[in-house]
């Protein structure tokens, strides 16, 4: 951390606020089309690779959240919040609050992201515009600053969700053949909910600048993508563990903290947490579960440039092997291969990324990868393993 405090003429005692801007279900590969997004990623460090934990809200914001996989910190399926490992995972949000920020949010629904540590936290109307809230607690935000205190805000963006469970959701099953015979009127569709999207990230970074905390590290990311058609069995997301719903972005915005750069090696959402962590130099509380997630900081700092290697994993409210209550699709990810292991049929598929970024060829079984599928199937036995190996230690 002093390396880059150094390197970038930070002042240890200056406490940047931080505001984290969440546009859901936006895909990794869909946001050059569009003028914000493509115009905020020219203006920030750019990581275009980043994979998501899961597939789905839920265990991806969990994940985010605390840097830790699901499968350690317990929500790891669509109704395990309940399971949430709250006394050994610390949340960013109880780390800032500890450290004197307020903290403060508006979500999609109590469920989709750890309470813990918020000061302030608003449920959407889903039926209702979410920018007056949103310009409402930049407002806040705003006033906080005057009177010298730091804050720390999330906000929820949902128009692409909502729109995908009126317009898609509702109108389709998992097996439509009017809905995956129509990839191009699918597309249009989606584009037009990212539009919206892309209009309320104008609107959001103009009343920031309003504000005057420009100068907070602003981070937008999403939580996990969503299918177009790709993959018969999967109408939106949350079912399969393929590239269209697991590749996500991040978009760090500060100009002291952040070049003007794009990373396109591979990275998680769950480096996102400890980049923050990292920057405000906050220590890890080793009373708590061990980060999966890594800081950031060491490719901008060019200490590091190798991919990392991501596990992401699922179990589907519909699609063909439905398992809300506990994952059976599994895949581990390198910058160029990916393995994936469904457990209900206990089918493998391995992917060269590369060549075939579809994922439309399981090379599994081929004498050709058998070195590639092997290392693959130590690195996902490793993760799926880890739960097991920390409650050993305890």
């Amino acid at each position: 951390m002093l390396v880059f405090k150094l390197l970038l003429g930070i002042s240890f005692m200056d406490k940047k606020n931080i505001i984290l801007i969440a546009t859901d279900g936006v895909r990794a590969d869909s946001i050059s089309s569009f003028k914000n997004f493509e115009k905020l990623s020219k203006q920030g460090t750019f990581f275009s690779n980043a994979m998501s934990y899961a597939p789905y809200s839920i265990a991806s914001f969990h994940a985010i959240f605390t840097g830790i996989y699901g499968n350690r910190n317990g929500v790891d399926n669509y109704y395990g919040v309940s399971q949430f490992k709250m006394d050994n995972c610390k949340t960013l949000t109880s780390y800032l609050h500890e450290v004197g920020y307020y903290t403060i949010g508006d979500i999609m629904n109590k469920i989709v992201v750890p309470h813990d540590g918020f000061d302030e936290l608003s449920i959407a109307d889903p039926t209702r515009d979410i920018f007056p809230k949103h310009k409402q607690i930049i407002e806040k935000c705003g006033e906080l600053k005057k009177t010298g205190k730091n804050f720390f805000a999330f906000l929820h963006c949902d128009y692409v969700h909502n729109s995908l469970i009126r317009d898609v959701v509702k109108q389709y099953t998992d097996f439509s053949k009017e809905y995956f015979e129509n990839k191009k009127e699918n597309k249009k569709r989606y584009e037009s909910y990212i539009q919206n999207a892309d209009d309320y990230l104008s609107k959001l970074m103009d009343e920031i600048t309003r504000q005057n905390i420009q100068d907070s590290i602003i981070l937008i990311f999403s939580d996990h993508g969503c299918s177009l058609g790709e993959k018969i069995g999967e109408k939106v997301y949350g079912s399969f563990c393929y590239d269209y719903t697991i590749m996500s972005f991040g978009i760090f915005l500060n100009n002291e903290l952040f070049p003007k750069r794009e990373f396109s090696q591979l990275v998680r959402t769950i480096d996102f947490m400890p980049t923050i962590l990292d920057i405000l130099q906050i220590p890890h509380d080793k009373r708590k579960m061990e980060l999966d997630g890594k800081s950031l900081m060491g490719f901008i700092c060019k200490e590091e440039s190798e991919s990392r290697i991501g596990f992401s994993e699922t179990g589907g409210l519909g699609g063909p092997y439905p398992s809300p209550e506990a994952p059976n699709v599994h895949c581990i990810r390198t910058n160029k291969w990916k393995l994936i292991f469904n457990k209900t049929p206990k089918t493998y598929e391995l992917y060269d990324l590369k060549n075939d970024p579809e994922e439309l060829n399981n090379l599994f079984g081929s004498k050709e990868y058998q070195k590639i599928q092997n290392d693959l199937l130590k690195d996902l036995r490793r993760h799926v393993m880890r739960l097991k190996e920390w409650l050993k230690q305890k």
